[in-house]
Formats: C-alpha cells, sequence, structure tokens
C-alpha cells in the first residue's frame, strides 16, 4: 500500500498574532494542491464560522475584533488528512 504524505501538518501553518485584538493570519508554507476548509470553534467547541480556501491560497486573514475575549479554535481540514486544530486568544 502506498503512503501519501499529508497535505499539510500544524508545523506548515503559522497563526499570528496571538493573542489576537483585530485580526488573525493563516499562512502556510507551501500552497496546498486540494480546497481547505477553515472551521472557527468557540471554547467550548461550538462551529460560529467557516471558510474555503481555494486550492494555492498562501495567505487568509480573519477579522476576529467582532468575537468576545476568550480562547478560540481553529480546525483546519483538507483532502482526506486528519483536521488539524490551532488555538489562539481573543483579547481586547
Amino acid at each position: 500500500m502506498e503512503q501519501t504524505s499529508p497535505l499539510f501538518t500544524t508545523e506548515d501553518i503559522h497563526l499570528y498574532p496571538n493573542p489576537a485584538q483585530h485580526t488573525i493570519t493563516l499562512e502556510w508554507e507551501r500552497p496546498h494542491e486540494e480546497p481547505v476548509t477553515l472551521i472557527l470553534h468557540n471554547e467550548i467547541g461550538q462551529a460560529i464560522e467557516s471558510r474555503v480556501l481555494k486550492p494555492g491560497t498562501l495567505q487568509e486573514v480573519w477579522d476576529v475584533s467582532g468575537l468576545s475575549n476568550g480562547l478560540y479554535l481553529i480546525e483546519v481540514r483538507g483532502g482526506t488528512d486528519l483536521p488539524q486544530l490551532l488555538r489562539f486568544v481573543k483579547s481586547r
């Protein structure tokens, strides 16, 4: 059986600034070949927003200014890979 390498790992994705006040930026080390879905979750795991990125996207800026202060997770899904979770803190 042929092993395939994942589209990305958490080491391939940088999220900054953290903590964030107005926006967060997700940046990939290398372009991904398939669409990637980002799902924003609050601290109790409820999905509150999502977006789909086109193949080849290297950077996505997300406005978080309307979020309450607290811990948030971004679930990153691509292809058949297991989802990756990134954490950030929203502060004023």
